[in-house]
């Protein structure tokens, strides 16, 4: 168990030369154009959470073909310098048909539907595709109807991946728009405002104005960038369960909503087989080691506090089948129980049927003396006094903390053990007063780690309290709320739950975003909190247990292809901005050895 802290061308030579049939009054014979916190759990015993040939294709009658396909280009007839053309329809088809060889005869449906183009001066006649007039249209798979194993006519053709968007459209003919005018009428959407993702933190990018290029003729509007680990292709890649899972997940990708209220994925798009070829390696996971040898798995990264906040389940479920019956995967769920850990259970257990066996969760003393009403740290200062001397008094009042922490852990139905994480300025008497805490509010076992100084032995101790958690007897997991919920009270459940708020708030944006979601069918999606770390509130400096306030919902977006909603809790953002004082200042290199400096 886991353990959580194309388009064909029509050619004039090689294999369809044999097909030409000359018209009996042409100068020149031609072919006829085929247009067309960490987490626990041991290896053995997993419980899961439930239990080829001339055709000729015409266009729709709405859409008569413009271009010419000559040596497998496009050509549009009427540019300059290409010459004049004219057009001979009905009569110049018959003729052709008398004229061809019995074994080359198309059905007089196909030809009616087919147009004689004359381009002087190059001695040659085309049949091409785009008369309005019926045609051989392929069978709803996309496939040929008649002709050579039911494929479909080379030319201008669907790629596979537009394929299902046609069909849902009930459109029953598979023709590719002939125009400019009928591509943007396939999609007249509006784009989701996050649909692009950025490494790098820049607050200038929350929200910017696009399109401004006289060639998009007016169509500029304000989007925004979010950064790279909250974008819903990182907590694809971190929930996906293989190859198969993940492309199919990037198919169901919402990335803007139709006029009519519809939503447009990226398999709308046909984009979904480009996305997944990008991440074909990406999904495989790292493997790495500590310095003592044990093997890592290291694999994707969705912040707690703007995604879920969980490493991979494919890399968890193969670190589950290499530990054996009797071993142990410690696996990451990022910062606290309010926020890691609920995701961790409410999203990725309940998405991929793995349940942990134990709950570690991880403490400082530092920590837990500003949240008992230390002083503000500021980056780059020196710390106070209060944090690198004893101060039991702060320590209490903020045991406060680390007891709704573990009540939230609780909530689960797992065993929690705690582990102190200890700095060389930890006196004794504090680490004895964190250990009482903790064991009195119901941990299964609490005590000093100092795996950072003495590697694995300094966390022999706690890796056996881990084992013995992990072996008691217990009932079934639990889940915070049944998916069947309405989304405003999936919402509500975690704030009142986990983080101690009396109600919730949502903004008019909220509330028109909920109900969208919900006439589109995504109202059953779990809940991923976009919320601050630093507070179990909305308000970062709201230390300790804050009690009596209202959790504002800003805003809610869809990760429809990961599998949830997320509302941005307060003034919550998805791109951070660079602090005062950025580490850069403090990094450079030597030329003489190069060496690089200030990273540490």
């Amino acid at each position: 168990m886991a353990i959580p802290t194309p388009a064909a061308q029509a050619s004039d030579s090689g294999a369809q030369r044999h097909r030409g049939v000359p018209r009996p009054d042409a100068e020149g014979g031609g072919p006829l154009g085929a247009g067309g916190g960490a987490a626990a759990g041991r290896g053995g015993g997993l419980r899961t959470l439930q239990g080829q040939g001339v055709s000729v294709h015409s266009a729709p009658a709405a859409a008569p073909a413009r271009r010419q396909i000559r040596g497998g280009h496009q050509h549009h007839p009427d540019a300059a310098g290409r010459g004049q053309e004219h057009e001979r329809g009905g009569a110049g088809a018959g003729a052709l048909l008398a004229a061809a060889p019995q074994h080359l005869r198309l059905r007089a449906t196909a030809l009616a539907g087919t147009h004689v183009r004359h381009q002087r001066g190059r001695g040659r006649r085309r049949l091409l595709p785009g008369h309005p007039h019926g045609g051989v249209q392929p069978a709803p798979d996309g496939r040929h109807p008649r002709h050579h194993g039911g494929q479909q006519p080379a030319g201008r053709r669907h790629r596979r991946a537009h394929l299902p968007r046609e069909h849902a459209d009930g459109q029953g003919s598979l023709q590719p728009p002939r125009s400019a005018a009928q591509r943007g009428s396939s999609f007249r959407a509006d784009p989701n405002p996050a649909s692009q993702v950025l490494d790098t933190n820049d607050r200038y990018l929350r929200k910017v104005t696009v399109g401004q290029s006289p060639t998009e003729k007016g169509h500029s509007r304000e989007t925004q960038f979010d950064i790279a680990v909250a974008s819903e292709i990182m907590a694809i890649l971190a929930l996906a369960g293989g190859l198969g899972d993940m492309r199919e997940r990037l198919a169901r990708m919402v990335v803007a909503t139709s006029r009519s209220g519809e939503p447009v994925t990226a398999e709308d798009l046909g984009v979904s087989g480009a996305l997944a070829v990008l991440m074909k390696e990406a999904i495989k996971p790292n493997l790495m080691q500590t310095l003592e040898g044990s093997p890592v798995f290291v694999h994707a990264g969705p912040f707690a506090n703007i995604a879920h906040g969980n490493s991979s389940v494919l890399a968890d479920k193969i670190a589950l089948k290499l530990v054996g019956e009797q071993g142990f995967v410690v696996t990451e769920a990022g910062f606290g129980a309010d926020i890691g850990l609920e995701k961790f259970f409410n999203i990725k257990c309940r998405l991929s049927g793995l349940c942990p066996d134990a709950v570690v969760l991880v403490v400082t003393v530092r920590a837990l003396k500003m949240h008992g009403g230390g002083p503000k740290v500021t980056v780059g200062a020196p710390l106070p006094k209060e944090y690198t001397e004893e101060g039991l008094d702060l320590l209490e009042r903020g045991c406060a903390n680390l007891v709704k922490h573990l009540q939230i852990a609780q909530l689960f139905g797992v065993p929690v053990v705690v582990a102190i994480n200890e700095f060389t300025t930890d006196t004794p008497r504090e680490t004895a007063l964190l250990v009482s805490a903790a064991l009195r509010a119901g941990a299964a076992a609490a005590l000093r780690c100092a795996a950072w100084r003495a590697g694995g032995e300094g966390a022999a101790a706690l890796a056996q309290a881990v084992v013995e958690a992990a072996q008691r007897p217990r009932g079934r997991p639990r889940l915070l709320y049944e998916l069947q919920l309405p989304v405003e009270e999936k919402i509500r459940v975690i704030a009142q739950k986990v983080y101690g708020a009396d109600d919730i708030c949502l903004s008019e944006e909220a509330r028109r975003k909920i109900d969208l979601y919900t006439k589109q069918g995504f109202a059953e999606l779990p809940i991923c909190m976009a919320k601050t770390h630093l507070s179990l509130s909305h308000r970062p400096e709201l230390k300790g247990v804050p009690k009596g306030f209202v959790l504002p919902i800003s805003d809610v977006r869809a990760s429809v292809g990961a599998g949830f909603l997320y509302p941005l809790v307060g003034t919550m953002t998805t791109m951070p901005g660079l602090p005062v004082r950025p580490c850069f200042y403090d990094i450079d290199l030597d030329p003489d050895t190069e060496e690089i400096r200030g990273i540490f």
